[in-house]
């Protein structure tokens, strides 16, 4: 009897373990289709924050531009920093004081 049912065991194990297997791809799927929607909606609020910054960053300059224009109007001068930054002259030293040449 036990060499009639050896075979149906050894098929009953693999089918169970196909089942857990098959069980765990499911979790597995449905991992990925929840990662892929945050990744989505990622995205989405990325643009969303990307359009906003564009948004923000073109007031600025407007309202930049218009206190430069108010400033001008009022008859302040406005003195524009150059576009590239130059390195500034090394300072020179200071003079000796009057006290050390007397010592030469």
């Amino acid at each position: 009897m036990s060499q009639i049912t050896a075979p149906f065991d050894a098929i009953a194990s693999a089918a169970n373990a196909l089942a857990g297997v098959m069980a765990q791809l499911d979790k597995d799927q449905t991992a990925v289709t929840t990662a892929q929607q945050a990744v989505t909606d990622a995205t989405a609020t990325l643009t969303s924050a990307q359009g906003t910054l564009t948004t923000d960053q073109q007031a600025g300059q407007t309202a930049a531009d218009t206190l430069v224009t108010a400033i001008a109007a009022a008859g302040f001068g406005i003195n524009a920093p150059s576009p590239s930054n130059p390195t500034p002259p090394a300072p020179t030293p200071p003079a000796p004081s009057p006290s050390a040449q007397a010592g030469t």
